[in-house]
Order: structure tokens, then sequence, then C-alpha cells
């Protein structure tokens, strides 16, 4: 199968390869491309097969890359991006968030991803939050406090009946 990927993209347009879930299972890879390809999604039969063709991978794109020998700038080496290697990445998209280097929807975007989501995997599909309010006006006022919804409390209470209904259930789950 990996013969198979590796025929079908060259290995020098891979930017990055996850370990991630598939059905809450830390079987699968995905995929990253340069250009706007979609990424490719692959399950294993266990973790360990993942870990192997991950970094069978990593290993074959960072070689075609950088052959033995060469001394140029190894700044595109690529690692198999695991747990531990996600949270570093997390921080620097932070730093860059905060430095206004990149937009909220790209910091979301690389959260998610980061965190496991897909758009491969309906169930760990990426997740963005409800901050509007306001779905009648024709147009939105931004400077209007009434057009965000209130972020200090969760989207079953904002309004008196969702919060009855929420207090309802969690009486009831918690007697």
């Amino acid at each position: 199968m990996l013969t198979l990927l590796i025929s079908f993209r060259t290995c020098l347009q891979i930017k990055g390869v996850h370990w991630t879930r598939y059905l809450l299972q830390y079987t699968a890879m995905e995929i990253f491309f340069d250009d706007s390809s979609a990424p490719i999604f692959l399950n294993f039969s266990s973790q360990k097969d993942t870990k192997n063709a991950g970094s069978l991978l990593v290993s074959l794109r960072n070689e075609a890359l950088f052959p033995k020998g060469i001394t140029k700038d190894k700044n595109n080496i690529i690692s198999f991006v695991d747990r531990r290697v996600a949270l570093r990445m997390a921080e620097n998209a932070r730093e860059r968030w905060r430095r206004r280097e990149i937009s909220n929807f790209e910091y979301l975007v690389i959260l998610n991803t980061l965190a496991g989501r897909s758009y491969n995997d309906l169930t760990q599909y990426p997740i963005f939050p409800w901050i509007l309010a306001d779905y009648t006006s024709e147009k939105l006022d931004f400077n209007k406090s009434s057009t965000f919804r209130d972020l200090s409390k969760p989207v079953g209470a904002l309004d008196e009946n969702r919060f009855k209904v929420r207090l309802l259930l969690h009486t009831f789950l918690y007697l």
C-alpha cells in the first residue's frame, strides 16, 4: 500500500505526516501535501503498523529531499507528528497567532489538525466556536455586542428556555 501511495504522490510534495485516530483508536495517519490537494487518510490494523508506516514514509521523504552528503539548509525536514511533536507545533502556532502572523481561522485549523480532527473521519470532524448571535440582520455590525453570543455561558444556557432544559437534564442525570 505504501508503494502505491508513494507512486501516487512524490515524496517531495509531502509537508506533514500526522499520527491520528480513527474511530477513537490511534491506528491512522494523515498525509498532507504542499499543494492544495486533499490530505490522504490511511487506517491500519494496529498502532505499531501505523507508526512503522509513518516513520518509513517520513524517512523516504526526507532522504529524497536531502540525500546523504548534502549540506544545504535542512529546514524542510519533517518528522512523524505524534502527540509530543503536536504539542510543540501547537505552541509555535499560538505564538504565530499572537504575533498576528496567521488568522484566527488558520490558527483554529492548525489546532484541529494537531488535535487529530480530520475532514476524513466524521467521528473526529473539525470544530469551530459558535460566536455569532445575530442571524437575522442583512448586515452585521461588529461594533454591537448583541452581534456576538455571550461567551461566558455554554451554548446550552444562552437563553432562559435552553438554560431550564439544561438544568433539568443536569439535575436528572446526577440524582
